[in-house]
């Protein structure tokens, strides 16, 4: 598995791709738990926030690591 994507001469890190789809799907999935009013219960949301984040990162880090 190759460590950058060239795209026109410019080359990418693949993290960053990878980060970027992590945020998107992130983002979706903060706006549906907002629905489900589960913030209210959490001590600490910021740090939930965090560690999801990392671990849909991570999914997604293991699942490219697997197809390529």
């Amino acid at each position: 598995m190759a460590g950058e994507v060239n795209f026109y001469g410019i080359y990418i890190p693949l993290i960053l791709i990878q980060a970027l789809l992590a945020y998107v799907l992130y983002s979706g999935l903060i706006r549906l738990l907002d629905k489900w009013q589960l913030g209210r219960w959490m001590a600490l949301p910021t740090i939930f926030n965090v560690c999801l984040y990392i671990i849909v990162l991570g999914l997604i880090v293991w699942i490219c690591h697997l197809l390529f």
